[in-house]
């Protein structure tokens, strides 16, 4: 995967056609120009697939690991417009997920390995507000309310055995 910003890389659906045959080409090339039309047939330098994205370490600028890229915000015209990222917690535990706008990762090559560098530190990463996707607004929006200290399921009182 080359070296790249991300903002010049970041996967868009919007223009999914790629190089064509020459003008006045044969018509087994014409056929093929056809398929490449409807069909995507091999990764340009410069592109990202999001497998390469996703699970990639984000340290910031002193190379300090902050956590990894677990999701993408992709907006309605198609646009990576953000990352969301899995810090903190000790293996997967405890880790919280934050989103940051897509142009604030910059991917390098760092000890051949490609991670995401960006331009904050730990503690101000690890102290962002949680980041919601709309499915988990909703679901908590939905939970029934109780009183804070009540059980969350009503409690039987014991049958006698009389």
């Amino acid at each position: 995967m080359p070296s790249s910003r991300p903002d010049a890389a970041a996967p868009s659906a919007a223009s999914p056609s790629r190089d064509s045959a020459a003008p006045g080409a044969s018509g087994s090339a014409r056929a093929t120009n056809t398929a490449a039309a409807k069909f995507l047939t091999l990764q340009k330098d410069g592109e990202q697939i999001t497998s390469d994205l996703i699970g990639m370490s984000v340290v910031n600028s002193a190379g300090e690991n902050v956590g990894k890229i677990s999701n993408l915000i992709i907006d309605k015209d198609h646009r990576v417009t953000g990352a969301v990222l899995s810090v903190g917690g000790f293996l997967g535990l405890g880790a919280k997920s934050v989103a940051v706008p897509w142009d604030a990762l910059k991917i390098e090559n760092r000890d051949n390995r490609h991670v995401a560098v960006i331009a904050m530190g730990n503690d101000e990463i690890v102290n962002a507000p949680d980041f919601k996707t709309q499915a988990q607004v909703k679901a908590e929006s939905e939970a029934p309310r109780r009183a804070p200290g009540a059980p969350a399921s009503p409690m039987t009182a014991p049958r006698s055995s009389q």
